[in-house]
């Protein structure tokens, strides 16, 4: 799923079990869109709220979940202030492949469409720097990239990039 905002897509895959943000709240600030078969559950503000009061163990995971995902923007800011461009790109595709990832014969596909401008905005930079990474990746055998499909052929090779490991 990611969130429509004004119209614009703005990728963020959220998995299984998984909220969608703030809906609910004032600063509600997009729409959830399912880019494959999914069930979400939908309730009033004011539904939640009592669900809160009167079932503390849930009031405990929607504290861990707001925790977990402050820290998971603590740590993406801070990647985006200071790793190069290089090591954001192939550390976003690392995370896009984890979950909607699928085998195929080549390696393993992303497996959501994802246009090299979603890449750009996920990772604080430009279509052109990301077209630039994934062409030269593609000419190392790291990855195929094509019209919104991406697979990693050599995957360990990309972990060494986003993990900043020195070359064999």
């Amino acid at each position: 799923m990611f969130p429509v905002t004004q119209g614009r897509r703005s990728r963020g895959i959220l998995r299984p079990h998984e909220w969608p943000g703030e809906a609910g709240t004032a600063h509600a600030g997009g729409t959830p869109e399912a880019v494959a078969p999914a069930v979400a559950l939908v309730s009033t503000f004011q539904a939640i709220r009592q669900l809160l009061d009167t079932e503390p163990r849930v009031a405990l995971n929607a504290v861990q979940f707001v925790a977990g995902r402050l820290h998971d923007l603590q740590r993406r800011h801070r990647q985006l202030m200071t790793e190069r461009v290089e090591r954001r790109v192939a550390r976003a595709l690392l995370r896009l492949v984890r979950e909607p990832g699928r085998r195929v014969d080549a390696g393993v596909e992303i497996d959501v469409p994802m246009s090299r401008q979603d890449i750009a905005k996920m990772t604080g930079t430009t279509l052109y720097t990301v077209s630039r990474l994934l062409s030269a990746w593609d000419d190392r055998g790291i990855v195929q990239s094509g019209r919104q499909r991406i697979i990693l052929t050599t995957p360990h090779a990309l972990v060494a990039l986003a993990e900043d490991l020195p070359d064999r």
